[in-house]
């Protein structure tokens, strides 16, 4: 009988506008089996987005000011596995729900606090761990 391998590690990105808020957000997913990426602005996630299948990215809704693309639609489209987490300004919240109807996975106002942030991609990442059919016995990547 052969022997199955265990899958690489998740991939996790982070495209945030504020650079600080975005390494704090790092920080906080610091869980194990999870590979982090980060960008600041739309051309390098639409680079990232359009190069790499992410299993799960944060999104700050802002980065769609900086052009006419719906970012949502387009990772959705090059990456459909992608679980996304949208982060809001509250006076954006229609956004949000729209990206909620295109198949994001969770939303979150940005004025939550990282570990709340933490928290919904924890879950996007179980979920997306137990949707894909790696066997049973192999631990979560992101509990220990």
């Amino acid at each position: 009988m052969r022997n199955k391998e265990l899958p690489g590690p998740m991939k996790l990105l982070i495209a945030c506008q504020d650079v600080e808020y975005g390494m704090t957000l790092a920080r906080f997913m610091d869980f194990p089996h999870v590979t982090i990426e980060r960008c600041h602005d739309m051309a390098g996630l639409l680079r990232l987005a359009s190069r790499e299948c992410f299993d799960a990215l944060v999104l700050d809704l802002e980065l769609a000011n900086q052009g006419n693309i719906d970012l949502v639609s387009f990772v959705r489209q090059r990456n459909p596995a992608t679980r996304m987490i949208l982060l809001f300004e509250i006076d954006h919240i229609d956004a949000a729900l729209d990206g909620i109807r295109m198949g994001a996975f969770f939303y979150l106002p940005k004025s939550s606090p990282p570990s709340d942030v933490a928290l919904a991609v924890n879950k996007a990442l179980e979920k997306k761990w137990v949707s894909n059919t790696w066997g049973p016995g192999i631990p979560s990547p992101v509990r220990n």
